[in-house]
C-alpha cells in the first residue's frame, strides 16, 4: 500500500483496534469517506518486510481475531442508514445458506487425524444430497453431544 504521508497522518494512521487483518482496509475506507482517491494497481509487486522473519507458533493469530478486526473496520466506515439496510439482509441470507446449501464445521479432536487436523475447518455442502444420494467416503457432520 502506497499512501501519501499527509493524507496518512491527517487520517490519524492506522487504527490499532482493527490490526490484525483489517488495518489497509480500514485506512482506504477512511481515504474513501475523506474524498481521497484509492486506486488498486494489480501488476504492482511488493514484499513485505515481515514476512522475512521467522514466526513460531506463539506469534500466530487466530482467526476469529482477524474477523473480529474485520468486522470492526466494516462498521466503523459504514453509515446508520447503510447499516440499517444491510445487516438484516446479510443475517437472513447467512440463516438461508446455513440451513439449506453450506454448513462450515471445525474439527475439536484428534478423531480424523491423517486427514483432518484438530481446529481444522471443513465446508459441507447440504444442496449434494438433494441432487444425488449418499456415497462412501462422503463427510457427514454429526452433532456434539457433550456429557453434563
Amino acid at each position: 500500500m502506497l499512501v501519501r504521508a499527509d493524507l496518512f497522518a491527517e487520517l490519524g494512521g492506522f487504527d490499532p483496534a482493527t490490526f490484525p487483518g483489517a488495518e489497509d482496509l480500514d485506512l482506504c475506507w477512511r481515504a474513501r469517506i475523506a474524498g481521497a482517491r484509492v486506486m488498486v494497481a494489480p501488476d504492482a509487486r511488493v514484499r513485505h518486510r515481515g514476512a522475512d522473519k521467522v514466526h513460531d507458533a506463539s506469534d500466530a493469530i487466530s482467526p476469529a481475531v482477524v474477523q473480529r478486526s474485520r468486522l470492526r473496520a466494516m462498521l466503523k466506515s459504514a453509515s446508520g442508514w447503510s447499516l440499517a439496510y444491510l445487516l438484516p439482509i446479510a443475517l437472513l441470507l447467512a440463516v438461508v445458506i446455513k440451513t439449506y446449501a453450506i454448513q462450515a464445521f471445525f474439527i475439536p479432536s484428534g478423531s480424523m487425524e491423517n486427514t483432518l487436523e484438530i481446529n481444522d475447518r471443513v465446508l459441507v455442502n447440504k444442496l449434494v444430497y438433494d441432487v444425488r444420494g449418499i456415497h462412501r467416503g462422503d463427510p457427514l457432520p454429526l452433532p456434539s453431544f457433550h456429557e453434563g
